[in-house]
């Protein structure tokens, strides 16, 4: 799918790396994201409760400012887990992979801020 996004799917590197591209659909493309991210997925299971007790007793939500702080929080555990789990290196990224990431943290920190929005409504009333 990253591939996709920045048109590297039919560069004639992406085909040498990865021929079957191409012909890649999106149920396919979210099969192999779960097959090959499992243990990080796993890891970011275990520890998210334990962030988020955490980090609640330290920052208990009272603002907004505090919600996206714990959301950055959690968002970036998992790109730990890889670039330190993984051995990532940085400086060998393709365009891709950094899109990518960047997406996925943003998408993660907006999750957290949209589904704790209610509690920060009760906090405050």
């Amino acid at each position: 799918m990253k591939y996709n996004l920045t048109n590297e799917t039919y560069l004639p590197e992406t085909i040498s790396d990865f021929p079957g591209a191409p012909k890649m659909t999106f149920g396919n493309i979210i099969s192999a994201t779960l097959f090959y991210n499992w243990i990080p997925i796993i890891i970011s299971i275990i520890i998210y409760y334990p962030i988020v007790l955490l980090v609640r007793k330290v920052l208990p939500i009272e603002n907004i400012k505090q919600i996206l702080i714990i959301g950055i929080l959690l968002s970036l555990t998992t790109p730990f887990i890889y670039i330190f789990g993984y051995n990532v290196d940085l400086n060998t990224m393709k365009k891709a992979e950094i899109i990518s990431w960047i997406i996925t943290f943003i998408l993660s920190i907006s999750t957290y801020y949209f589904l704790n929005k209610p509690n920060f409504k009760t906090v405050n009333n």
